[in-house]
């Protein structure tokens, strides 16, 4: 009996206490599925049609993430061509 008690009594303080998005807040799928998200739907905003020039910019924005991410500066390539860019990203 004192097992159920002490279930019954953790399980109140968890519905009364703890906060349900702190839950969701942790975890990393969700976590990195939102990130995922955000870079999509910023991607998608951009207008990186040839010859608008953005291209270049949106590449050294993902290079800035991929660094803030925790990769090497060595495995990250940035390769300028005429009005656009490509990044390579070397993971292991």
């Amino acid at each position: 009996m004192c097992y159920r008690n002490s279930f019954l009594g953790l399980l109140l303080f968890n519905l009364l206490f703890i906060n349900p998005s702190s839950a969701a807040d942790n975890d990393p799928v969700e976590h990195y599925s939102k990130r995922a998200t955000a870079q999509l739907r910023d991607a998608i905003s951009r207008e990186t049609v040839r010859g608008a020039g953005i291209v270049p910019a949106y590449a050294a924005t993902l290079q800035d993430t991929f660094l803030a991410a925790g990769f090497p500066s060595d495995a990250l390539t940035l390769v300028p061509y005429n009005d656009t860019a490509s990044l390579i990203v070397r993971y292991a």
